[in-house]
């Protein structure tokens, strides 16, 4: 018997509809839930008073589809009584018998309904462990795609989401519900009329982790305060908390018994509880079985995956500390922490024994710890222990001091945070100390104008990326080993960004939040600017979501610039409307509004950076005003910015020839120079696209030479695509791109006048003059393919040519047009301007005299080709369009460079489907066609160095991609091959050793594994790196690099193939010329 003959009384209006509820509106979440008709299955788990059934019935309210609601109660997990309670909630909904259904019935009774309809759930929790979770298990297996189920509880039910037959999960869970500090402003001012300062709402955000019910009671507990008193109010949080008192005692901890609200009580001196840590504190071998009974009783205390940490929220964990103090007295009290901070420090946890040593009055300990690992408890992100310290102590205690002058420069107040530290280092009289202060001050003086960058470290070599030529940077920052790998990452990347090479910045940031600890600088940046990138592809879900956990992750760990960024990009690509209907500002307005604080704050750069994320969002949705680029371009010469500033210039340039301004020619003409001169390719696509707006006769080559630059950059082709509407509007839509990957011409590195060491300003690029003229460069194209003799082009190895079948004889003309022929060769298919070929082969000679030189060698070159062909077959192989040459390739031609790039095109269209061994076969005929070094013959010259650098690193990746796969699908002796090839072509590729040390242990060859293991340290010794930080012997496991998918084994599969080519300009210093036309 199911129970549903049982006569029940009718619900209540309150339990099937959804409750009238008044808390500010937050989008963020609204859309999260929106997705909740393709996911079929919705789940809201949090804490009591989170903010749940808020949440949902605001949702509900305004999703436009029917809505049955019901809250269950505890009475509902009675045997047949939730079904019962559903034929209730949802008579208005369907057709149904006379009398409680069965929830078969009711399967049957939603099929019959046609229109779309959304069951809420909500209190889900108080039916757990009863047959009310079976019955609702069967519900969700038997309902229509057309009916969505969305569920609110404490915990997580015990359904079996595992079962293929469920439909997809939308999970909303605590850290999404969890107030963001911007959100706590826009509260305090809309809803409860007491409004907060932006520092006041983050710092209360924080001390209560966005907890909604913990808000609304401190709202409460401030009622007709002063605004002074609710800043020490919020300032009072960090060290006794009586404000939810009564709401916890009855909500949280009503089912914890008092042994057990003991044990919590007196473990909380811990940021994370483990089962070592409090056995060592309280002496005794039960803490386990209490921390499993807190995680299961209590909704506030939370364990990791493996049961092994547990934390205590921290509203709790800040109630529990009062009500021990007390209960014990503020003597014995302190003693506590202090004894707490002694098992912290003996376990090696010294950020979390400064916090104990603080709440214990220990200031001589305080200062012992600051002075044995200052450096590490000073970090950005490891200072949440600094809430605790008094008034006094930042006033009168040097370290103290030295703690705000940090978290000024965590805040982007440089200049405060200048001042702070120079005043500090006089007064502290330890040498860790002052060097600490001097740190500050350096790092403030990086960000500055004409910065000195001699240091080295990472926010030098960031810094100098956005002065020119950050392509450089990046390759430099790659090749370096005094950086530890999350930085040089993310210095890699963002330089890489900078530059336009968004193929090679992504696969460097993607590396670096995959690090373990993702809360921390590197880490935290890097997400950001990954979805900034999907934000501007207008990819808004996925990368919304991304922005807006990273704003609230640098809250929590205590970077409020980092948290101010993001939530300013957040603004700047929300809805670009209206205010909000609570009258808060928003998209645009919003984001104008952090830049503003920023520059309250002296924040120049936060400012300069959401100014530009608006500027830019707004173009890609199409606001054409010009005057904000024009205005950033401005800010960044303020800043020695001129990489930024190229990119600004540009996309000014762009909207002034949309326009149609009197200057636009002018505009896109100096952004097109300005681009050039600072180094920076990406811009310079983008100047070349707004050259197209304004000279309509050049369009169709100008646009060619965008998109075939941005190809090569790694900007991708059609680089002004991510501007949606505007560039369909401008350029119309997007065309089809060649299958076969070809060669933009080099934009990478122009020549520079030489700059004086001792004048920074030197290298920084200069504007040209407005109103200059002269013809442009056309745009590249296909050369025409002059007759039947097919080619046969070696490049790796050394370099071979032969045409019809016939090798030609290079030693007969002179070296120079050797040189000539193998530039040509390498970009065989393309044309390359002879500005470009001038600047390779004849830099160190004047303009005029290296043009006449290139045409001597070009008529050596179809000399020999004419003579050795025969028939004046060879002599149109070169050909040339305007100022452009190129060598041709006939059918029938093959060149292997060109055969590379084709295989790894395949493997990487391969590795996006489920056949891992088509995959495997594309990446072994790359490594077949790579015989060696390209052009080998060329040695140092700066031009083939750096395309062989390229290759070489692309062949290393391919092969340990490859022994990745082998290693995957089971072979290990072919990933022992794969991977040794991969080292001896770049012995500095940590994931081709791993595999090779795992792929020999699989085989049982342990002699060889050691080997490999021993020449892994030796080449990581010889880069510096920390061996105490690399793979040990016995921990050396074997993981595929970041990959798509992850199968059943664990192991990732599809391994990361090499980025496409971008075509890189000569060696960091090398003198170059402009390609722009000689006059």
């Amino acid at each position: 018997m199911d129970g549903s003959e049982n006569v029940h009384p009718r619900l209540p209006r309150a339990r099937r509809s959804p409750p009238e509820v008044h808390g500010l509106r937050r989008d963020r979440l609204l859309h999260l839930l929106d997705e909740l008709p393709q996911a079929r299955l919705g789940l809201v788990v949090a804490p009591p008073g989170a903010g749940k059934t808020t949440l949902m019935a605001q949702w509900a309210a305004t999703c436009g589809t029917d809505v049955a609601w019901l809250r269950v109660d505890r009475d509902d997990g009675a045997d047949g009584r939730l079904a019962a309670r559903l034929s209730e909630a949802l008579t208005d909904h369907l057709v149904l018998g006379g009398g409680p259904a069965t929830m078969t019935q009711l399967a049957i009774a939603v099929e019959r309904r046609t229109e779309p309809l959304v069951l809420v759930l909500d209190d889900l929790h108080t039916v757990a462990g009863t047959a009310a979770e079976a019955d609702l298990e069967r519900l969700l297996l038997m309902a229509p795609e057309h009916i969505r189920i969305l569920l609110g509880s404490r915990r997580r039910p015990a359904l079996n989401f595992a079962r293929c037959e469920l439909p997809r999960t939308l999970l909303v869970l605590e850290d999404d519900l969890a107030f963001r500090g911007w959100e706590v402003e826009r509260l305090f001012r809309s809803v409860y009329r007491t409004p907060l300062s932006a520092n006041d709402a983050a710092d209360l955000a924080r001390r209560t982790a966005g907890w909604a019910a913990g808000l609304h009671l401190f709202s409460l507990s401030t009622v007709g305060a002063e605004p002074t008193a609710r800043r020490s109010g919020v300032a009072a949080l960090g060290r006794r908390s009586r404000y939810a008192r009564d709401y916890l005692d009855s909500e949280v901890l009503a089912d914890v018994s008092r042994a057990l609200r003991r044990f919590l009580a007196r473990t909380t001196v811990f940021d994370r509880l483990t089962v070592e840590r409090c056995d060592a504190l309280l002496s005794r071998g039960t803490s386990r079985r209490m921390l499993t009974e807190a995680a299961r009783l209590c909704p506030m205390v939370t364990a990791d995956d493996a049961g092994e940490t547990f934390v205590v929220h921290e509203v709790l964990r800040r109630h529990l500390e009062t009500q021990f103090e007390d209960e014990v007295g503020s003597t014995q009290a302190r003693a506590w922490w202090c004894r707490g901070a002694d098992v912290l420090e003996a376990t090696g946890a010294p950020v979390e024994a400064v916090r104990a040593r603080a709440l214990g009055g220990d200031w001589t300990g305080v200062r012992r710890l600051l002075h044995a690992g200052g450096p590490d408890l000073l970090a950005a992100g490891a200072r949440a222990w600094a809430d605790v310290l008094p008034a006094w102590s930042q006033e009168d205690d040097p370290w103290a001091s030295l703690v705000v002058a940090r978290r000024l420069l965590d805040d982007g107040r440089l200049v405060a945070a200048t001042a702070a530290a120079e005043r500090t280092e006089p007064r502290l009289g330890d040498p860790v100390g002052a060097d600490l202060c001097r740190h500050v001050v350096a790092t403030a003086a990086v960000w500055g104008v004409t910065p000195d960058l001699s240091a080295g470290d990472w926010p030098a070599l960031l810094r100098a990326a956005t002065r020119r030529d950050p392509a450089s940077v990046a390759r430099d920052t790659r090749a370096t080993g005094s950086l530890p790998v999350p930085y040089r990452d993310l210095v890699q990347g963002l330089a890489s960004l900078l530059a336009g090479d968004a193929t090679s910045g992504e696969q460097a940031l993607v590396r670096c939040t995959h690090e373990p600890n993702g809360a921390t600088v590197p880490a935290l940046a890097a997400r950001l600017a990954i979805a900034f990138v999907g934000l501007l592809r207008q990819d808004a879900g996925a990368s919304s979501r991304t922005v807006d956990q990273v704003a609230a992750d640098a809250d929590r760990s205590g970077l409020p610039w980092l948290a101010r960024l993001a939530r300013g990009v957040a603004d700047a690509f929300d809805a670009r409307g209206p205010a909000r209907a609570d009258g808060e500002p928003a998209g645009a307005d919003a984001a104008a509004a952090v830049a503003a604080d920023c520059d309250q704050r002296g924040d120049r750069w936060g400012a300069l950076l959401v100014r530009a994320a608006s500027a830019m969002a707004g173009l890609r949705d199409g606001d054409l005003d010009p005057a904000p680029f024009e205005r950033l371009a401005t800010r960044c010469r303020e800043l020695d910015a001129g990489v930024p500033e190229a990119w600004m210039r540009s996309l000014h340039a762009i909207v002034a020839g949309a326009g149609d301004l009197p200057d636009a020619l002018v505009d896109a003409e100096s952004a097109e120079s300005y681009a050039r001169s600072a180094a920076v390719p990406g811009a310079l696509c983008l100047a070349y696209a707004g050259l197209a707006v304004t000279r309509p006769e050049q369009r169709g080559e100008l646009l060619d030479l965008a998109s075939m630059s941005g190809a090569a950059t790694g900007l991708g082709p059609g680089p002004w695509r991510w501007l949606g509407p505007v560039a369909d509007l401008l350029w119309g839509p997007e065309p089809s791109v060649p299958e076969q990957p070809l060669h933009a011409p080099s934009l990478r590195a122009p020549r520079l006048p030489s700059a004086s060491a001792s004048d920074p300003s030197a290298s920084r690029p200069t504007a040209p003059v407005p109103g200059r003229t002269g013809s442009r460069p056309q745009g590249p194209s296909t050369p025409a393919l002059p007759g039947p003799a097919p080619v046969a082009l070696r490049c790796f190895g050394e370099f071979r040519m032969a045409v019809g079948g016939q090798a030609l004889d290079l030693s007969v003309v002179r070296p120079r047009a050797r040189s000539v022929l193998r530039m040509l060769a390498v970009h065989a298919g393309r044309m390359v301007h002879r500005e470009q070929l001038a600047d390779a082969l004849w830099a160190d000679v004047e303009p005029s005299a290296a043009l006449h030189s290139l045409q001597v060698n070009l008529s050596n070159l179809r000399g020999l080709l004419s003579a050795g062909v025969g028939g004046g077959r060879g002599s149109t192989l070169i050909v040339r369009e305007g100022d452009a040459y190129g060598l041709a390739l006939p059918d029938g031609s093959t060149c292997d460079v060109l055969d590379f790039e084709r295989a790894l095109g395949e493997a990487r269209t391969a590795a996006a489907g489920p056949s891992d061994g088509r995959t495997a076969g594309a990446l072994r005929r790359a490594l077949e066609v790579y015989a060696g070094d390209l052009l080998p013959e060329e040695g140092p010259a700066d031009w083939a160095a750096a395309l062989r650098a390229q290759y070489r690193s692309q062949a290393a990746e391919a092969a340990a991609s490859l022994a990745s796969l082998e290693l995957l699908r089971g072979d290990p002796a072919a990933a022992v091959a794969a991977a040794t090839r991969s080292v001896e072509i770049d012995v500095c590729l940590d994931g081709a050793w791993r595999t090779l040390i795992a792929a020999y242990r699989l085989l049982g060859d342990l002699a060889a594994g050691e080997r490999a293991q021993r020449r892994y340290a030796e080449v990581l010794l010889d880069l510096g790196v920390d061996l105490r930080h690399a793979p040990s012997r016995a921990g050396t496991t074997w993981t595929a690099p970041a990959a798509s998918t992850v199968g059943v084994t664990g192991v990732r599969r599809s391994p990361p193939l090499p980025p496409p080519r971008e075509q890189p300009g000569p060696a960091p210093g090398a003198p170059t010329r402009s390609s722009a036309p000689r006059r």
